[in-house]
């Protein structure tokens, strides 16, 4: 199913901004050729499993860098570890779109291609990390976060404080909420875990992370990278 300009311009707001890159896919030379398109000026707030409208800040000039049916490949960025890489086809280009808050965009919308079982599944879970976990736990410091990686996350686990527990056994998502000072500029202040819920207690309930922290990840928590 096509990917539809919304009724309401309000709607093309369905989540927060996501960076997105845009390759174009030129077959008219062999092999086919891929060149960057837009750069710095592309993000999405309105992912779908089936397709995307990106949107171009500022607005694009005659001669469109996009049209429709070009062939284009997206690289779609929620975190720094957490990245779509998806094929797809313009469907349609609108030049100018007037936005709630009165700014100018471009508005591209991008059909998927017919994607293999696992990467469909792939891109459900992304949009589904596009909500904020409800668990959160926050750290008061940098000291206090860096210590709770070297008796916790470190070795794969997590407290979540709280009596709200899922039931055992059973996977959620937790947000690691950063304190002021610990994420490095240009990124968010928080890290979102996946992690399977092993007990729980009258003050907090633990997990154990289903995925390993990457390098950046456990740097950031530990203090080390700020």
């Amino acid at each position: 199913m096509a990917v539809e300009f919304p009724a309401d311009v309000k709607d093309l707001r369905r989540h927060a901004q996501l960076y997105t890159a845009i390759r174009l896919v030129s077959a008219v030379q062999k092999p086919a050729t891929e060149t960057e398109v837009l750069a710095g000026r592309c993000h999405t707030r309105h992912l779908l499993p089936t397709g995307t409208i990106v949107e171009v800040k500022p607005p694009m000039t005659s001669p469109f860098a996009l049209k429709r049916n070009d062939v284009v490949k997206l690289r779609i960025v929620r975190e720094i570890d957490d990245v779509m890489h998806v094929p797809g086809t313009v469907s349609w280009v609108r030049p100018k779109v007037f936005l709630p808050d009165g700014v100018a965009v471009s508005c591209v919308g991008v059909d998927f291609d017919v994607l293999a079982a696992d990467v469909v599944r792939a891109l459900e879970r992304f949009i589904e990390r596009l909500e904020p976990p409800r668990h959160v736990v926050s750290f008061a410091s940098i000291e206090v976060m860096a210590r709770e990686y070297e008796q916790n996350l470190k070795v794969g686990g997590v407290m979540v404080p709280g009596t709200d527990a899922p039931e055992r056994l059973t996977r959620t998502r937790v947000r690691l909420a950063l304190p002021a000072g610990a994420a490095p500029p240009g990124q968010p202040p928080y890290i979102d875990v996946e992690v399977e819920v092993v007990f729980a207690g009258p003050a907090g309930w633990g997990g154990q992370l289903v995925s390993q922290l990457s390098d950046d990840q456990r740097a950031i928590l530990s203090g080390a990278k700020r």
